[in-house]
């Protein structure tokens, strides 16, 4: 039919959250390293949950987030008896919850907190040292997902010097992709890696 035609996302959360679905398996560990809010880990805490194997870590730096995924998940019901550890650390001290490869996806939402103070946000030196960190935990074919944020001047420099990082590890080691929308200004990026199976 002409004129048609088929929009497959439309924002950068329905692309992350689809291929979160395809990846996590019931009785894998997931952790979220930037909670927020606590949106992604409702949705991560959906697709895990009810399975008793099943194990999936909350990290942000600030009380009001931790708080904010808390109260969340509570109202859902998926607190109680569930595996969820919601921890107020900052994302590159992730090593002290979880054991070399281990986890099955390790998610990234950078920037700062909605609602929150703008001038508390990641930054360039402790994301990458949580991404190093990430790269070492995650399982053969586990996934990490980082969305950036280059509106404001903190998640510009992350973009602009992480993705480039990011584009260098080994290629025999990582499946590499990036998502981004075409004219929008300061549209989020996707960045997908995936561990390969070593043969």
């Amino acid at each position: 039919m002409f004129g048609a035609y088929i929009l497959l996302f439309q924002s950068h959360t329905e692309f992350t959250h689809f291929l979160w679905k395809q990846q996590i398996q019931p009785g894998k560990t997931v952790l979220d390293a930037t909670a927020g809010r606590g949106l992604d880990t409702l949705f991560l805490a959906k697709l895990l949950f009810p399975n008793s194997s099943s194990r999936l870590i909350a990290l942000d730096i600030q009380k009001d987030a931790i708080e904010a995924t808390q109260s969340r998940l509570k109202t859902e019901g998926l607190l109680d008896g569930n595996n969820i550890e919601i921890i107020q650390q900052s994302h590159s001290d992730l090593r002290l919850f979880l054991k070399p490869n281990e986890a099955s996806l390790i998610t990234y939402n950078l920037g700062y907190l909605p609602g929150g103070n703008k001038s508390i946000t990641t930054l360039l030196d402790s994301t990458k040292s949580s991404l190093i960190s990430a790269k070492e935990c995650l399982e053969e074919s586990g996934m990490i997902s980082i969305t950036f944020y280059p509106g404001h001047p903190a998640g510009f420099i992350e973009k602009d010097m992480l993705i480039p990082w990011i584009f260098e590890w080994d290629p025999k080691a990582w499946a590499i992709s990036r998502h981004s929308f075409a004219l929008r200004e300061s549209s989020p990026s996707v960045v997908i890696a995936q561990r390969k199976c070593e043969q």
